[in-house]
């Protein structure tokens, strides 16, 4: 894989190494890619030209709709909603929401590349710590073998330094298959995958503090969000449709708009309060999960101070080689606890 001090990072945030094309990104240079061309955007923006089309139609047919009464009736529109100007609502509002549409999708691509970069990132790091403890743990083998060879440490403890290389070994090569797949993945996000390229990520995850209003960030998600919004437009529709539909009560299309009306009303009001609720549910586990990350950074800290403890009574004859490992591998496994913290808190 590519560590980002190498030398052949330049300004220009793209490189050529043999046959590979390498490219120096940040966070943003990521979400800019993604975003450039990309064809759920470039369909959001024709379904809004689309809409446009159709209002421009809804707006023609209501205002002569006296010379296509017939032809309405006769494939099952009523005449009240082109005059009252119903399709004209429906598709101002569709052109309304579609602004917000976009928007949504720019946040989610925005999100999925976020997620992306950092799984890319994180697996680097896992790999460089799995690395780094197979190193050690190979040269505690070699010592230790030389060691029994000697005479100075028993079968058992050769016997647990070579269980332990052969779990690095098995480790080091899943992380390195994590890797490949997370960078795979990352490629295809950035629609890359069928060229012949690597990364050098060049922004770090975030372990400060998230500030934010939740009071004021709701009433933000109730204004802006695509998804409630879109759950009140028909709900409003459903509603104008209704109070349109003057027919006596026992027939089937008043019913039916009935129905669709209290049932679009029921989906705003039930689905909005619990897309809120889940908004505060996110910020509940944001709260959590950067305790984790102290918490975990704080477990590194004393695991790390314990393996030092551990060799200094290694060498002193205070403690076998096993406990050695043991306290080893407390390092390499709160390396990780505290990698994937930091992961889950951004």
């Amino acid at each position: 894989y590519v560590l980002a001090d190498e030398s052949f990072v330049s300004e220009n945030n793209i490189n050529q190494v043999g046959d590979t094309t390498i490219y120096v990104l940040s966070l943003e240079d990521a979400i800019n890619i993604s975003m450039d061309n990309n064809p759920q955007l470039n369909a959001s923006i024709v379904k809004k030209q689309n809409n446009k089309a159709q209002l421009d139609a809804a707006k023609v047919t209501k205002a002569g709709y006296r010379d296509v009464k017939e032809i309405f009736v006769s494939t099952g529109y009523e005449v009240n909603y082109i005059k009252n100007g119903y399709y004209v609502h429906t598709y101002e509002n569709a052109i309304k929401l579609s602004d917000y549409e976009y928007k949504q999708i720019e946040a989610q691509i925005a999100f999925n590349i976020t997620e992306k970069y950092f799984n890319l990132k994180n697996s680097e790091k896992l790999l460089e710590i799995a690395k780094n403890s197979y190193e050690l743990v190979k040269e505690n083998y070699n010592a230790t073998s030389l060691s029994y060879e000697l005479g100075l440490v028993a079968k058992t403890d050769l016997d647990g330094a070579n269980i332990s290389l052969l779990q690095a070994e098995f480790a080091l090569a899943t992380y390195k298959d994590n890797y490949e797949i997370a960078k795979e993945d990352f490629k295809i996000a950035l629609r890359k995958n069928n060229e012949n390229c690597d990364f050098v990520l060049t922004s770090n995850l975030s372990v400060e503090d998230f500030k934010t209003n939740i009071d004021e960030d709701l009433i933000t998600a109730e204004n802006s969000r695509y998804d409630i919004l879109s759950l009140k437009s028909n709900y409003e529709l459903s509603k104008e449709y209704f109070e349109l539909t003057k027919l006596p009560e026992n027939t089937a299309r008043y019913t039916s708009a009935y129905s669709n009306y209290i049932t679009a009303e029921y989906n705003f009001t039930n689905n909005k309060a619990l897309i809120l609720l889940g908004v505060k549910a996110d910020y509940n586990n944001i709260g959590s999960t950067r305790n984790n990350v102290t918490l975990t950074e704080q477990t590194l800290g004393l695991k790390k101070n314990a393996y030092k403890i551990a060799q200094i009574k290694y060498e002193q004859g205070m403690i076998t080689n096993t406990e050695l490992l043991s306290a080893l591998n407390d390092v390499y496994t709160s390396e990780v606890e505290y990698e994937n913290a930091k992961l889950k808190y951004n």
